[in-house]
């Protein structure tokens, strides 16, 4: 049976909003490449891994410690993020009263909200301050690890929470009839059938985390060296486009474009990753 005019026309119109995810990215990749191409074709691609550091006036254009310290402030973070995002998951849907829930949900809504330049200015004036004592000047690793954990905690949490709300009641109610316990409920039942969602929350979750600019500016020091250390002052991908982009001409510039291109493709990939185990 043919469907209604009316249904198809809808159909039709709505089409071009399904194309947007499509086509955005492909533009921007575009644009990224072609601006990137340059630099890559000056240099042949080679100096952004082999050269001793990253100094585009002299000619030296070494990423590797920015991808360095963009991949482990990110999974770090995530390290962080990951047991606290399942228990909360765990606790609104087994455990806490619907009055609880209720709140709990509307407080990590508001978090969610929260700008990133926010939570990077309460690392700068609370907990910077706590470390420059001991380890001047409080910048660096540690303290953005812990912000970016803080941020990408709501995404983490709100996903992992749909995820398991998504589970069938029957396994739960089995477990019960059986005399066990909630926590063998959600051992046995709710956290196997909830992986693939608790999964995809963590990824996006880094994938925010990889993706974060102005918080991790503020608090990881801005010094282009590999990440040794808690107190290792360093750089990311995101923060060296925002540094260097103001006053960046000609090979400078398309280099700066390299780095939002590697950038790109890593969250591409991390996404691309999950999609295909999914």
């Amino acid at each position: 049976m043919r469907r209604p005019l009316a249904d198809a026309t809808f159909a039709a119109a709505l089409r071009p909003a399904s194309w947007i995810a499509v086509v955005l990215p492909g533009l921007i990749a575009v644009f990224v490449g072609v601006q990137a191409w340059p630099a890559l074709r000056a240099t042949g691609g080679l100096p952004f891994v082999m050269d001793s550091r990253w100094a585009p006036p002299s000619g030296q254009y070494n990423l590797l410690p920015m991808i360095a310290g963009t991949l482990v402030s990110s999974i770090a973070a995530l390290i962080l993020v990951g047991p606290v995002a399942v228990a909360y998951g765990l606790h609104v849907n087994l455990f806490a009263g619907p009055r609880l829930a209720a709140v709990s949900r509307a407080g990590v809504g508001l978090l969610a909200g929260v700008p990133s330049v926010v939570f990077g200015l309460v690392a700068l004036t609370r907990l910077v301050p706590l470390l420059v004592r001991d380890h001047p000047p409080g910048l660096g690793l540690g303290v953005t690890v812990v912000t970016l954990a803080a941020m990408v905690l709501p995404t983490a949490a709100s996903a992992i929470d749909a995820a398991i709300q998504q589970v069938p009641t029957d396994g739960i109610r089995a477990v019960r009839a059986l005399g066990l316990g909630a926590w063998d409920g959600a051992r046995g039942v709710v956290l196997p059938m909830a992986s693939r969602g608790i999964r995809t929350g963590l990824v996006l979750a880094l994938g925010r985390a990889v993706g974060e600019t102005m918080a991790v500016l503020m608090v990881a020091g801005n010094t282009v060296q590999y990440p040794t250390g808690p107190f290792t002052a360093f750089r990311t991908l995101t923060g060296n486009v925002a540094v260097e982009m103001a006053y960046a001409m000609d090979l400078h510039r398309s280099a700066l474009f390299v780095s939002a291109a590697l950038l790109f493709a890593l969250v591409a990939g991390i996404l691309a990753l999950e999609h295909r185990r999914a």
